[in-house]
């Protein structure tokens, strides 16, 4: 009884740390109504370059606080307007949604 309470904390657990490893998918809206989607995946370091024309959801950096721009990367600190904004490869973001997998 032991072993199968154990093999099952075990599984949970495990199950929770691969979800949380799992890249984020993102849809990106700017304020000029064009919408894109992005991967944001916190275990590599690869990101699309600037000039990818591929149909995909482009993998990018997200950066949270204390960033310098980086055409990449997603800045969630910029201050623009006196108000906190999102700004990627140039463009302000109007909003940015997390797309839950099913």
């Amino acid at each position: 009884m032991t072993n199968t309470i154990l093999i099952i904390l075990v599984s949970l657990g495990i199950k929770v740390i691969n979800e949380s490893n799992q890249p984020q998918y993102y849809e990106v809206t700017y304020f000029d109504g064009s919408i894109e989607n992005v991967m944001v995946d916190k275990n590599s370091d690869y990101v699309c370059p600037e000039h990818c024309k591929v149909h995909h959801a482009h993998t990018v950096a997200m950066c949270k606080s204390n960033c310098e721009e980086n055409a990449n990367q997603i800045t969630m600190d910029r201050k623009i307007n006196n108000s906190t904004r999102g700004v990627f490869r140039g463009q302000e973001i109007a909003s940015i949604i997390l797309i839950e997998k099913k």
